[in-house]
């Protein structure tokens, strides 16, 4: 089987369908805490007092992760998605923690080595 078809039917949401939009969006949603828990994570390594304020910060940079792979087209989009992540930081973390959470950021969505 090639790529191309294995890429397709990983897409499909039940044998013979594919998502519909709600689904999509559901997905996007989990794949939001995935990325936000994994951003955490990393900035807990610079920054280990992140951990104790991790549940807040969570939700609410998955909210915006959420928003930015179901809503934004355009590069400003992008921009101001991560600008809102930067004010939920500054609001709840300190200056190590804030620089810590935005390297984390700056080295993508993706998983690195071991990570999930």
């Amino acid at each position: 089987m090639g790529s191309r078809t294995k890429s397709s039917n990983a897409l499909r949401g039940r044998p013979g369908g594919w998502y519909r939009g709600a689904e999509v969006d559901r997905l996007s949603e989990e794949e939001a805490a995935v990325i936000a828990d994994r951003l955490i994570l990393r900035a807990a390594r610079q920054a280990p007092t992140i951990a104790d304020k991790s549940g807040p910060l969570r939700t609410a940079v998955a909210n915006v992760i959420r928003e930015q792979l179901t809503d934004c087209t355009t590069t400003q989009c992008r921009e101001d998605c991560r600008k809102k992540i930067v004010d939920i930081a500054h609001k709840s973390l300190n200056d190590q923690e804030v620089n810590a959470l935005m390297e984390a950021e700056k080295q993508g969505y993706r998983s690195i080595g071991n990570e999930r």
